[in-house]
């Protein structure tokens, strides 16, 4: 006998909610057999306002995480939810949550957070924030530079181009001395039309300026972009990859470590590029796990194939993809 199986989906914050669906399934709404759904936003009892929630970080297996290619032993924090920004790729974008500002955890909080894996995982000694963007602007700056120093910790996190645009370098110098481990930014392009077209609030020169600052300030970068977007032709690619490859020659003269992690654009539902493509009545190819376009041909957890909606073929795609990979070796 076929074995029976159920999915409830929670659409939102799950924390408060999912006790609450234990103690009676009832709170889900029943969509079929098979699948019930519950939705939580402003106004339910579930909606977790206040994110500083206390959390047992003993269920978890997979931490603290040991990283012998960064040097560092390596547990988990989220200090905020939610994004300022509007990417049009992005599933975070303000547009798709007009209701649900983003949140900021108390630094109070943070710190009891941190105190507290220290205490049971004395190994750590780095904290990853996992926030969608965590160094938004001048607060979350402060924040930082106060937070993990009285814990005498690495850190990494996301970072935003505007937001260190025009920081002054006595700031910059304040995030170095923090212990901040590595930056992650995203650049996606280095084409202009292309940044406007994905609503990336910058140019790519701003964003090669700003990448230099932070480097200049010995602090390590790893720089995410993205290749093959609806409409991309050939020509903006291939800046894209001389973008990438100038700033590789710009850190390996100072000596700081840069990462480059190319990806292939994924179409996610109900994003504005994902609306364009249905608009456009383009074909939308289910997203699947991608094999590994280097000469191992390991499978890559972090990229996937879903289709091509550049304006150029899969061959070329896959040929953008493998020289940003290569700017990593030997970095």
């Amino acid at each position: 006998m076929e074995a029976q199986w159920h999915v409830t989906v929670v659409a939102g914050d799950a924390e408060l909610v999912l006790p609450a669906i234990i103690k009676d399934p009832t709170l889900a709404e029943k969509r079929s057999s098979t699948l019930n759904i519950v939705n939580v936003t402003i106004g339910s009892p579930f909606y977790p306002i206040n994110v500083d929630l206390p959390l047992n970080r003993s269920i978890f297996k997979n931490e603290p995480v040991r990283r012998p290619d960064l040097g560092v032993t390596e547990s988990h924090i989220i200090a905020s939810r939610g994004c300022l920004y509007n990417c049009a790729f992005c599933t975070a974008a303000r547009s798709l949550n007009p209701r649900i500002k983003p949140r900021y955890r108390s630094f109070d909080s943070l710190a009891e957070e941190i105190a507290a894996i220290r205490k049971l995982h004395p190994e750590t000694n780095c904290i990853r924030v996992l926030d969608d963007l965590f160094l938004r602007d001048q607060a979350s700056i402060e924040l930082a530079a106060r937070l993990f120093p009285e814990n005498q910790l690495y850190w990494r996190s996301m970072a935003h181009v505007n937001t260190f645009r025009d920081l002054p370098s006595s700031q910059l110098e304040a995030i170095k001395k923090s212990g901040c481990h590595e930056l992650f930014m995203g650049i996606e392009s280095g084409n202009d039309d292309t940044l406007r077209h994905v609503r990336k609030p910058f140019t790519a020169h701003t964003a090669y300026k700003t990448i230099c600052r932070i480097l200049d300030a010995q602090i390590s970068v790893k720089c995410y972009f993205i290749l093959g977007f609806p409409g991309e032709i050939e020509s903006a690619a291939q800046d894209t990859v001389t973008f990438a490859s100038r700033l590789r020659e710009y850190a390996d003269k100072t000596g700081v470590q840069l990462r480059i992690s190319p990806f292939r654009f994924r179409p996610y539902h109900g994003t504005a590029l994902y609306d364009e493509l249905v608009k456009e009545g383009r074909t939308i190819t289910e997203i699947q796990n991608r094999i590994d376009i280097s000469d191992t041909c390991i499978s890559n957890p972090y990229d996937c194939v879903a289709g091509v909606y550049a304006e150029y073929d899969e061959d070329t795609l896959n040929k953008y993809m493998r020289g940003m990979e290569k700017l990593n070796d030997n970095a």
